[in-house]
């Protein structure tokens, strides 16, 4: 939100700033600075004001009622970018395809990332943030877990697994859901699309 050279925030900004200042005040005394996003949200309220919807119970596995609750105090992707200094770079003005989830970036019980950094050095200052890396995970070859999963049985069946979110996974799941098979589509990512992310939007 620009005019005339000077820079107007909305109330959700104005908000984020203030929180962000308090915060910062009180790290410099004898207080215990929080160290991730949910210290700090919880001092400001209590945990139900993130995980607990209005239907009552906890969100689903996409975090859905999370990244509104992010949304409703902080403002949208385009929000934040357009306030934003025109001469840097915002992380909220993504060439990724679709809606992030703030929780992309934005984790709340552990050290935030930002998900640009896996590609390129911008160098963002992220609050309560860490440093991106890439974890791989290794595979499990316990085999009496192994033995004890298989002899508890199925509890869940499908038609078709894809394996990855970029544009021949999306294809295959589309064609495969059209065709009537019950299809669960895998990806590594926090965001889908795969190579598609790196397409320049113009």
């Amino acid at each position: 939100m620009y005019g005339g050279g000077t820079i107007m925030f909305t109330t959700k900004i104005q908000k984020t700033a203030l929180a962000m200042l308090i915060s910062g005040a009180m790290a410099g005394t004898a207080y215990a600075a929080p160290e991730v996003l949910a210290d700090f949200h919880g001092e400001m309220g209590s945990c139900d004001s993130c995980h607990v919807s209005d239907k009552g119970g906890v969100s689903d596995d996409n975090l859905s009622h999370e990244n509104a609750q992010c949304v409703s105090c902080h403002g949208d992707l385009k929000e934040l970018a357009a306030a934003a200094p025109k001469d840097k770079v915002s992380p909220h003005k993504s060439h990724l395809i679709g809606e992030i989830a703030c929780t992309s970036c934005h984790k709340g019980h552990e050290k935030s990332v930002t998900y640009c950094d896996a590609c390129h050095s911008f160098d963002f200052n992220m609050p309560y943030g860490g440093k991106w890396e890439r974890k791989f995970v290794p595979v499990d070859a316990d085999k009496a877990a192994q033995d004890k999963a298989i002899a508890a049985g199925v509890k869940e069946t499908t038609d078709v697994v894809v394996i990855g979110s970029g544009g021949a996974g999306l294809a295959a799941a589309v064609s495969a859901r059209d065709a009537g098979a019950k299809v669960i589509l895998l990806e590594k990512e926090p965001v889908p699309g795969g190579i598609l992310n790196l397409l320049q939007v113009e």
